[in-house]
């Protein structure tokens, strides 16, 4: 299906673009046939929610939402066929109808599965990795429209590089994903002084399948958030969070903080100490795909780096004495979590296990002093840029950090070698 050429957007709205080509393909074959009828260079776009310019295109945008769906199901196995334009928020209903579930996943579940893979987005856990670790094979259609299928016992090299690919090799159409039995979580919020947190984070993480806490600059707390599978007996009072209370009244409520802090910014630490002293102390049990993502309403923009495990705190006690120094009015949390190490080429946990570090900026707010001096810490401590967040890092960093850098490049000559999944963005990363 090809529609009118019209105006698209991220979803913060700072990024915005007119294609000359909108195609919305339903089948592998339709997406093919979108790829072989013009040699216009091609961007894909999940749902939109990169806060850089990944998907942004003068030229043909390819929308992957109609290629959704699950395909086939293995309850022996515990995996799954699922097409790579499916929704996070509607991947956990139809795991639970086949008795499964994802292991893992973040607090946001607006995104593609496509897009999640090639981004790298992760969830928390010292044990576990990024979503795009939990892949056990992957359709590529190239530029030419072939169909390559890899995994690691076919073709590991360009598996490697297309797990987590920034859409620079070609477009994710199927992905086969192991999963777990379906099971229940329980989420455990505790608020913590965050000097304290910080002192014994190294220690409690691993405690924990999952474990992240939240702080809010110019305060002294930090709400901490723990996962855990929940023994089938195991029935504490609230089984799953208020609808009203978290998708209504704590996101209007937080809306009316931004604004405040961004009409009188000398305001934002009371007003951070304030909410900081009021967040909600629970206890949640739920299905994963209940439990894990959050409803965010207020739209922001984002930062986030990873950094070796073991400089987390330090890499985070930095960036408060940076923030306070310069009395920045920054009234959005930041968010502390942990990922597990693997092997993928442009995954930034690639061979390190790693703390990520995400500072957020109301939408409306100035973001530039903030980020600018926040990345300059982050490198201190050789971060690795989240490759759908804004950054500014550059082939000469990105070749320090990525051993597999070169690799990459290489591969994606091999298979674009006419560079039409690139974009000014991209050509900024790989074209030197």
């Amino acid at each position: 299906m090809s529609l009118r050429p019209t105006r698209l957007r991220n979803w913060t709205g700072d990024v915005r673009w007119r294609p000359a080509r909108i195609d919305r393909p339903g089948t592998q074959e339709e997406l093919v046939a979108c790829i072989r009828r013009t040699a216009m260079p091609i961007r894909v776009m999940g749902a939109g929610h990169s806060f850089n310019a990944l998907c942004a295109t003068d030229h043909q945008t390819i929308q992957l939402d109609r290629l959704s769906g699950l395909l086939s199901a293995d309850r022996e196995r515990n995996e799954i066929t699922v097409q790579a334009g499916t929704r996070l928020r509607d991947l956990g209903p139809l795991l639970a109808r086949q008795g499964l579930a994802i292991e893992n996943q973040g607090d946001i579940d607006a995104q593609s599965l496509g897009g999640m893979l090639a981004t790298g987005t992760h969830g928390t856990g010292t044990r576990l990795g990024c979503i795009a670790s939990q892949v056990i094979e992957l359709t590529l259609i190239t530029a030419s429209g072939d169909s390559l299928i890899l995994s690691r016992s076919h073709d590991e090299r360009r598996f490697r590089a297309a797990a987590v690919s920034l859409g620079a090799l070609g477009i994710l159409s199927q992905v086969r994903l192991k999963l777990c039995p379906a099971y229940r979580l329980s989420e455990v919020r505790r608020r913590v002084p965050l000097d304290e947190c910080l002192a014994n984070v190294a220690s409690i993480a691993p405690r924990h399948r999952h474990f992240e806490f939240f702080w809010f600059p110019h305060a002294d707390l930090v709400l901490t958030k723990t996962l855990d599978p929940a023994p089938a007996e195991e029935d504490p009072p609230n089984r799953l969070r208020p609808f009203l209370t978290n998708l209504l009244l704590e996101n209007f409520a937080f809306w009316l903080t931004c604004q405040a802090s961004r009409l009188r910014p000398a305001w934002t630490p009371a007003i951070n100490a304030f909410c900081s002293r009021t967040l909600d102390e629970s206890d949640y049990l739920g299905p994963p795909h209940r439990i894990f993502p959050t409803p965010r309403l207020v739209r922001f923009h984002e930062m986030e780096y990873a950094v070796p495990a073991e400089r987390g705190p330090d890499c985070l006690r930095e960036l408060r004495e940076f923030i306070v120094r310069r009395k920045l009015p920054v009234s959005f949390p930041i968010e502390y979590r942990y990922v597990g190490k693997d092997d993928l080429f442009l995954s930034p946990f690639f061979g390190r296990a790693s703390a990520t570090i995400s500072i957020n900026v109301f939408h409306r707010n100035s973001y530039k002093e903030y980020f600018d001096g926040a990345e300059a810490i982050f490198r201190n401590h050789t971060g690795r840029p989240h490759w759908g967040k804004k950054h500014n890092a550059g082939p000469s960093w990105l070749r320090r950090v990525y051993p597999h850098w070169d690799d990459f490049k290489l591969i994606r000559q091999e298979l674009d070698p006419q560079g039409r999944f690139l974009n000014p963005h991209l050509r900024g990363l790989f074209i030197e």
